[in-house]
């Protein structure tokens, strides 16, 4: 029998703050290719950006990570997320990479990547 992948969204956006109430704000979510300035004097754009996911779940996960990815699928910035300590059947992670560096135009990814499970999100860079 095959292992059905758990139920999973990602969303794409230029900040996200967690609020006292325990929930997230999302500002700049990122429907459409974002267009980025090189800096000058510099080979590479920079820009701050966030993903919020949610993600069904049966059991606690035992390790996750998340990367931002170039349109080569080489790590621009990677981090390991904290792991929760129960599982309620749903798992929410949020997180934000400020500054990150965007050297070319191109399909880029947030990959998330939990117990053996992966999860990628795709967004279009323009770099000018």
């Amino acid at each position: 029998m095959k292992k059905k992948s758990p139920r999973h969204f990602l969303i794409v956006a230029e900040d996200i703050r967690p609020e006292l109430n325990g929930k997230f704000s999302l500002m700049g979510i990122i429907t459409s290719q974002i267009e980025l300035d090189k800096e000058p004097d510099n080979d590479h754009a920079i820009f701050s950006i966030a993903t919020y996911g949610e993600f069904d779940r049966t059991a606690t996960p035992t390790r996750m990570h998340i990367s931002l990815n170039d349109p080569q699928g080489n790590a621009i910035t990677e981090g390991v997320l904290p792991v929760p300590p129960k599982s309620n059947k749903k798992l929410v992670l949020a997180g934000k990479f400020v500054n990150a560096k965007f050297k070319n135009s191109g399909t880029y990814s947030f990959s998330i990547k939990i117990d053996e499970d992966q999860y990628t999100k795709e967004f279009s860079v323009k770099i000018t």
